[in-house]
């Protein structure tokens, strides 16, 4: 009578991860292990839409992992302290649980140091050491580079229009007043 074979099952792609970077997963604690594991999951997960959408999500996941690591080790005190306010105040409010608005103007617009470099210059710093990798992400860093949500302080109000300050480029724009009824000034 022949044996059957043992079947063994592939190892999941997240502990291969580990393995590939030269992790003992047998040196981590189960909470360290779970962590990554979510890490991977997040990183991975499908996105529905077009390549270039599913490409800017991806490679914004791989920002916000970068950028949460950084505030995990209080790196840049700014950004610790400005995460755990805006967290506080706005991230467990439903209207900004689309986890992009609010942290992409963290990690774009955000000055962390007196050189006025955000979150998206020290990832494009990081991912420029390796070229292959830096080419899968300078088009999204020139996109996000392009974009800026800033921070607006309303400085003027009337009938027909509101003036706003940037707060930090102190850039000053003029719209026209659409909300019926808002006081003026």
């Amino acid at each position: 009578m022949k044996k059957s074979a043992i079947c063994k099952k592939p190892s999941p792609a997240w502990l291969e991860a580990l393995k590939r970077i030269k992790v003992d997963p047998y040196q981590l604690e189960l909470k360290e292990l779970r962590a990554f594991k979510d890490v991977d999951h997040y990183l991975n997960e499908p996105i529905i839409g077009s390549k270039e959408w599913e490409y800017l999500i991806r490679c914004f996941r791989f920002l916000t992992s970068f950028a949460l690591i950084t505030i995990n080790e209080k790196r840049f005190p700014s950004l610790s302290n400005c995460w755990e306010e805006l967290d506080r105040l706005f991230l467990h409010d439903g209207i900004f649980d689309d986890e992009v608005f609010v942290q992409s103007w963290i990690f774009f617009d955000l000055p962390l140091d007196t050189a006025q470099k955000t979150v998206l210059d020290y990832f494009e710093d990081i991912v420029a050491e390796k070229t292959d990798i830096f080419n899968n992400f300078k088009y999204f860093i020139d996109c996000m580079k392009k974009s800026r949500l800033g921070l607006y302080q309303e400085i003027l109000s009337s009938k027909k229009t509101i003036k706003f300050r940037e707060l930090f480029t102190e850039k000053i724009i003029k719209v026209e007043n659409t909300i019926p009824g808002l006081r003026e000034w």
